[in-house]
């Protein structure tokens, strides 16, 4: 019986889409299956299913950090609850290993950034926070844990950061009929211990003008730029970016709704998708994960 019970499951996961096998984590009851025709699939493997879609959690932000993967999501379908949490994420079993929830101001969060020393940026549209990442997650609040916070005028919202090794950087996102200039603005870290900061046109540092649709960004081992795009279900994509210009060098389509990117220390691509989460649970292709993406193959 116990062979045929092998056989049987052997059989089972010949028969799972590609890259199904190796999906870790809690897949989503309202998901029926993951998409795995897109673009680029080469180059792309499903790791972890996004932690707690079912929830009604909309995953937006990623940064690795050693072995866990930090994630960001909002959601908006229980009212009194809060909007906008961090979950930490062990890479090699797809467990929940801690999360936390972001002040109330914080209702559409964005991206989140390592900028070392045990500190994390978290971003909503229209401030950065710098949280005490232990601390918060130790009381499943940043309430308390918060360490500065920098209000941001209009026009230069953030909806992604990314750490350069010294500064903090911002991006603003913009569709692709939407008037107004997309684009990555430089935040010094000394901002957070002043208080009462806001940055507005008159005071952001080294401005530098991006394409529209950006949803996230990372610098890789030797200091490229890649930003991920996209707008609904019919745009997603990959650049790479001359950091200085903002002129596009490469441009790679990508699986639905690609959100925020990060490399690891190894110097590997992960990023997420929010494609098939609950509030797009009608999108044609489902894939809301963490996936890892091979630079190398893509084309």
């Amino acid at each position: 019986m116990k062979r045929l019970e092998a056989i049987a499951t052997c059989v089972l996961l010949m028969a799972l889409p590609a890259g199904a096998q190796q999906l870790l984590g809690t897949k989503p009851k309202h998901v029926s299956e993951l998409a795995t025709s897109y673009p680029n699939a080469q180059a792309v493997t499903p790791r972890i299913w996004a932690p707690d879609l079912d929830e009604g959690w909309i995953p937006q932000g990623l940064v690795v950090i050693g072995k866990h993967a930090l994630t960001t999501a909002y959601q908006d379908v229980h009212e009194n609850a809060a909007k906008c949490r961090v979950f930490r994420i062990e890479l090699d079993t797809g467990k929940t290993n801690g999360m936390f929830d972001m002040p109330e101001p914080c209702k559409h969060v964005g991206g989140i950034a390592d900028i070392g020393g045990g500190y994390v940026v978290v971003t909503d549209t229209r401030q950065n926070w710098r949280v005490d990442l232990e601390k918060a997650l130790s009381t499943g609040s940043a309430k308390g844990a918060t360490k500065g916070m920098i209000k941001l005028g209009a026009g230069f919202g953030s909806a992604f950061s990314f750490f350069d090794g010294k500064d903090l950087w911002n991006g603003v996102w913009y569709g692709e009929k939407d008037p107004g200039e997309p684009k990555i603005y430089r935040v010094e870290l000394g901002l957070f211990d002043r208080g009462g900061h806001t940055v507005t046109k008159d005071n952001a540092a080294d401005v530098i003008p991006i394409p529209k649709q950006i949803q996230g960004a990372a610098l890789d081992k030797d200091g490229n730029l890649w930003m991920a795009a996209s707008q609904g279900e019919s745009v997603s994509r990959l650049y790479r970016i001359d950091r200085k210009t903002g002129e596009v060098l490469a441009r790679y389509d990508m699986p639905p709704r690609i959100e925020n990117i990060s490399f690891d220390a190894s110097g590997r691509l992960w990023a997420i998708s929010e494609a098939g989460a609950m509030k797009y649970a009608r999108d044609k292709k489902h894939f809301p994960v963490i996936f890892e993406i091979d630079v190398a193959k893509l084309r």
